[in-house]
């Protein structure tokens, strides 16, 4: 196929299925997901527990690349948090 860099690659595809997670919650796999992992919170703040399989592991690795390239609209403001949310892109890590 062409593929230079595997790693990258692999990293693009995890992070295609996050936003797959994000974008289709009442898929199949969306569900699975966000009851064994994130049950009462969000993907983002979703972390990976010492007994978390390798699969949730390498998602959460592909989040990190899809928050690189995402950004936050404020809209109504309803669910804006002064206090909490990160207001700087550029002082995100």
């Amino acid at each position: 196929m062409g593929f230079k860099d595997f790693t990258v690659f692999n990293q693009a595809l995890l992070g295609k299925q996050v936003w797959r997670f994000l974008q289709r919650p009442n898929y199949l796999v969306s569900q699975v997901f966000k009851a064994r992992y994130f049950p009462s919170f969000s993907i983002w703040e979703a972390t990976a527990k010492s007994n978390a399989s390798y699969v949730w592991k390498s998602i959460l690795w592909g989040r990190n690349l899809v928050a690189k390239g995402m950004r936050w609209r404020v809209g109504d403001g309803s669910s804006v948090s002064i206090y909490n949310s990160r207001w700087i892109p550029r002082f995100l890590k």
